[in-house]
């Protein structure tokens, strides 16, 4: 009775690991398709279900220079691909010699070893550089840099380039 059991298991294991794998290559190429159908290169894509909700998905479509989050239609028809829109394109940022700064320190780069799509802003006040790193993950593209979660904070000053403070 516990080696049925365990059979029971593993065979369930085994078809849900083999559904979740046809999604995530459709999800894929969804994503690949409607970014190169509004003309946009792609470096990359990264799709995973969300948390609690196996039929709904998430992608990422990274550039070099940018990435953008299309948006995936529930996949809900057996044997009919998701589709997915286009999102917005967001600049990563890294081009800026700021950017360039946080993420050379150590912090930065425990930062860049934990982000998947890192992105990184520059605001410029009070002769400080203030350079803030975020996971397009946990913020979506149209949301504030400022207001994202897992964001860390690099305050330079402007006229020496002297790393004042990190905020996490």
């Amino acid at each position: 009775q516990g080696r049925a059991a365990v059979a029971v298991w593993l065979l369930a294991l085994l078809v849900y690991g083999a559904t979740a794998g046809a999604i995530h290559r459709r999800a894929v190429s969804a994503v690949v398709e409607a970014e190169r159908a509004g003309g946009r290169p792609v470096a990359e894509t990264i799709v995973f279900p969300r948390l609690g909700a196996p039929w709904r998905w998430s992608g990422f479509a990274v550039a070099h220079e940018d990435a953008s989050e299309p948006r995936i239609a529930e996949y809900r028809v057996r044997g009919v691909p998701p589709q997915a829109v286009p999102g917005e394109r967001v600049a990563r940022g890294f081009d800026d010699p700021w950017v360039g700064r946080a993420l050379a320190t150590r912090e930065g780069q425990a930062y860049l070893w934990w982000a998947r799509l890192p992105l990184g802003e520059v605001v410029h006040a009070d002769g400080m550089a203030v350079v803030t790193l975020r996971d397009l993950r946990f913020g979506r593209a149209v949301v504030p840099i400022a207001e994202s979660p897992f964001a860390i904070r690099f305050r330079f000053d402007e006229r020496t380039g002297r790393l004042l403070g990190v905020t996490w």
